[in-house]
């Protein structure tokens, strides 16, 4: 029996970025490792983020979200991640961090960017 796998669909500001082709999210965290002369003890706990890698192609009309202007300008993004056939989803605020493009012979120019922001759960 064939099995179904579901879409991450990445809302910016509300609008859906249909142009986006991959979405990687993790969350992460700052905790450090606690070593002493005689080993290691443990963890310093440290606070967790979410973060978010996009990337999709630019169409000749412009780029449905500019995250050159975001960056730059230091605009907080609210960001939604939702799987497209369970429904289940994650918004989040924070600040794009690095954005830049992709381009080569017989290929679509990419842009991508990178995301950080509060550490939001799925559900």
């Amino acid at each position: 029996m064939a099995e179904l796998h579901d879409f991450l669909y990445c809302y910016v500001n509300g609008s859906l970025l249909s142009d986006n082709q991959e979405v990687t999210t993790a969350i992460v965290s700052s905790i450090t490792e606690v070593e002493t002369t005689v080993g290691w003890k443990g963890i310093s706990p440290g606070g967790p983020k979410r973060t978010v890698e996009c990337k999709g192609v630019v169409p000749i009309k412009g780029f449905e979200f500019d995250a050159e202007k975001a960056l730059t300008n230091s605009e907080e993004v609210t960001l939604r991640l939702q799987f497209g056939t369970s429904g289940k989803s994650t918004t989040t605020k924070g600040f794009i961090m690095s954005t830049g493009f992709t381009s080569g012979v017989g290929r679509a120019t990419e842009q991508n960017w990178t995301f950080v922001g509060e550490p939001s759960l799925f559900a």
